[in-house]
């Protein structure tokens, strides 16, 4: 049997004490070393030990999920060795950020904010109510908010991830759901305004250490350039692409962005970071902004990469927890131009190579000024200046045609005056024929007389967004792994079941382009038949084991029968409040009168210590009413996974039909439940049988 340990049931309280005690046990005893000069503080990363026994890296928490009580007196910890006092200094910067948590656990303000740097007032631009409980990094990158969400709980790896984009404009949203793995979650974000890329910290494929990751703005993936040796709790990219970063111990280093080796020690700041943060550069007064917070303090420290002087802004009050903070302050000179408006890009033919660039000339410098004068506009395609168009006049249409190679380009515009480069406009374009993406989902919808309807929606726009020659994509569809056809045109197919087993059916669709397989998806699961065949075995292989399968939830708590992925079994966990009314209804069977039935599965209670009750009954439907004849009485199950019990029963029905087994969970409340496994039922044939013949004598003649 799959079950093989015992589950546990701890209440919340204790889980939270044990864990920041095995957390704080494995940062004293572990093997890291601490500078002289910070021998004495005392460290309270949330790390907890691996069963590897590797290195533990630090793991970003955000303020509200911590013991409010915590393990470590704040009062006892020695004095930091750093400018205590606010020495604030008039900020130009335009600053904005995500507010991740505050002291006040009630208020969970989750948003997107603007900031004054020079008071602390901060006020709402967009909710972003997906961040919830979860914790992660965020940037800003070409009008858009680029935020990580994901969902962590010790010993359990990622419980999910997410990628939220907030257009910062108009509001609109998009939620990109992740592969709930570690690679991508990222804990770090932040723009390279030179090379328009995203950059972020990311945990490794174990989740035991950091790695320096990309994030395509295309298509929204992260990619690894390379694994990082220590954790960071900032990052940020100044107006020449040189990347900064911000340790544990509040010190700056420049960061080499493609080889993610740490460089030259620009200043020590003493303060000693804690928690999810996050830090910009603002071209306008070229100083790094660090939304610094810990224990006891929240800070908006300054420092200045060139000088290497730092200071403390201000202290904001509620202890917030600032997350993507970024500047929309133009990398610029102040008297370049600013940026052009309605940059387009189309083609006189779909899938066509001459591009043809569109867009409104500035009327305005980079720091808001009339723009007066002739300006020079540079086209630069994938960082190469292609064209130079001389004198033009500001608010002018422009205008120009560009051959370009099939394939994805980034296509910049940039005004230049005697200030020198202004703002750039990008746009992404892919040139040529595209290939087709994969459809999000397959819907099967099922009738009663076996007919299946299958429709998918091929999406307008290819992989890279550049666009699709429909005449050269095809399908195959599979039922269950088998061919049904091959190679048609629409996006709709009928299929027609057979009537005799009851069975689930899965459709797979393989989209080809050019005869070349680049991709399939599966449809929803569809159940037709009469009955199940017998011997009917069910081993809950995987979550469609419970296709076949009728759940009833009699209590309606919401606790009920599911498949258990850790057992690998069907489960009933346990409610707190309410006793256990629930039946794991197997699928319709054919019998017959007064043969025998047997049924049998193994059986496991969450606890060896406490029994759960389990009871099976028979019934015409997969309802309560109907599933009225008892098979066994409810019975007292105790018995751990290492060495499940086996249960056995028979059943003689007295006239032909069909019929449901049903196991039904009625333990009292609170207790630790129970998984089924393994379950099989055979026929043996009537009680009435002949007899076989005795005293049988063969003589020979």
């Amino acid at each position: 049997m799959k079950l093989s340990s015992t589950k546990l049931k701890v209440f919340g309280g204790w889980i939270v004490v044990l864990m920041c005690i095995m957390a704080f046990s494995s940062k004293v005893l572990g093997s890291e070393s601490i500078p002289k000069e910070r021998e004495n503080y005392q460290f309270t990363e949330r790390s907890v030990p691996l069963k590897s026994g590797k290195a533990q890296v630090r793991k970003y928490r955000k303020r509200s999920s911590r013991n409010p009580v915590g393990i470590i007196n704040i009062s006892k910890l020695p004095a930091r060795t750093r400018v205590a006092k606010i020495n604030a200094q008039n900020s130009p910067a335009n600053l904005f950020g995500f507010l991740a948590a505050t002291n006040s656990y009630e208020e969970r303000d989750y948003g997107i904010y603007s900031i004054n740097p020079n008071t602390g007032d901060y006020s709402k631009l967009y909710d972003v109510e997906e961040y919830g409980e979860g914790e992660g990094g965020g940037t800003y990158a070409n009008g858009k908010f680029y935020l990580s969400v994901f969902d962590e709980f010790y010993w359990s790896g990622i419980n999910s991830a997410k990628l939220v984009v907030v257009d910062v404009v108009t509001g609109d949203k998009q939620v990109i759901e992740k592969e709930a793995e570690y690679p991508n979650a990222a804990v770090n974000m932040t723009y390279d305004p030179v090379n328009d890329v995203v950059y972020s910290i990311n945990y490794d494929e174990a989740g035991e250490a950091y790695t320096l990751s990309k994030l395509d703005l295309q298509t929204l993936d992260f990619t690894v350039v390379a694994p990082m040796e220590n954790s960071y709790r900032g990052m940020c990219i100044d107006g020449e692409g040189q990347m900064y970063v911000i340790d544990d111990y509040g010190d700056v280093y420049k960061f080499d962005k493609e080889s993610a080796v740490q460089g030259e020690k620009v200043v020590s700041t003493g303060f000693f970071p804690e928690y999810s943060q996050s830090c910009c550069w603002s071209p306008l007064d070229r100083k790094i902004y660090w939304a610094a917070c810990n224990w006891s303090e929240s800070e908006l420290i300054v420092i200045d990469p060139v000088s290497k002087e730092f200071y403390t802004q201000l202290a904001f009050e509620n202890g917030e927890e600032w997350i993507g903070l970024y500047t929309t302050d133009p990398f610029s000179d102040p008297s370049a131009p600013a940026a052009v408006e309605n940059l387009s890009i189309s083609y006189v033919t779909p899938g066509a190579t001459t591009a043809r660039i569109s867009c409104d000339l500035p009327t305005r410098t980079a720091g808001g000024n009339e723009l007066k004068g002739l300006i020079n506009v540079a086209i630069v395609v994938d960082g190469d200046t292609v064209q130079i168009k001389e004198n033009q006049s500001p608010g002018a249409e422009f205008s120009i045609s560009l051959v370009l190679t099939n394939g994805l380009h980034v296509l910049k515009v940039i005004c230049l005056n005697s200030g020198g480069e202004g703002v750039a406009a990008s746009i992404k374009t892919f040139t040529g024929e595209d290939m087709p993406q994969i459809p999000t989902e397959v819907t099967a919808v099922a009738e009663e007389s076996g007919k299946v309807t299958l429709s998918w929606t091929l999406p307008e726009a290819g992989i890279n967004g550049g666009w699709v020659n429909l005449t050269k994509v095809s399908y195959d569809i599979l039922r269950n792994g088998e061919s049904l056809s091959t190679d048609i045109k629409e996006t709709t197919y009928i299929d027609n079941l057979p009537e005799n087993e009851l069975k689930s059916y899965k459709y797979t669709v393989i989209v080809k382009f050019g005869g070349e397989e680049c991709g399939s998806v599966e449809s929803n699961s569809v159940v037709f038949g009469k009955a199940v065949s017998l011997p009917y075995e069910q081993t809950f292989e995987d979550a469609s084991s419970f296709d076949l399968l009728n759940i009833i939830d009699n209590n309606g708590d919401g606790v009920t029968w599911q498949f258990d992925m850790g057992q690998f079994s069907a489960g009933y966990t346990f409610s707190a409040d309410n006793a256990a009314d629930d039946y794991l209804v197997l699928p319709k069977m054919t019998f017959k009168a007064y043969n025998v039935y047997q049924l049998s599965f193994d059986i496991c209670s969450g606890s060896g210590y406490n029994a759960e009750i389990i009871g099976v009954k028979v019934g015409a439907e997969p309802s309560v009413e109907s599933l009225s004849t008892i098979v066994m009485e409810p019975t007292e199950i105790m018995a751990d996974a290492s060495s499940p019990r086996h249960i056995v029963l028979t059943y003689v029905p007295e006239a032909n039909g069909q019929g449901n087994f049903a196991i039904h969970c009625t333990s009292v409340a609170d207790r630790f439940g129970v998984n089924v496994d393994n379950i099989r039922v055979e026929e043996f044939g009537s009680i009435y049988a002949p007899k076989g013949v005795t005293d049988f004598v063969v003589t020979a003649d």
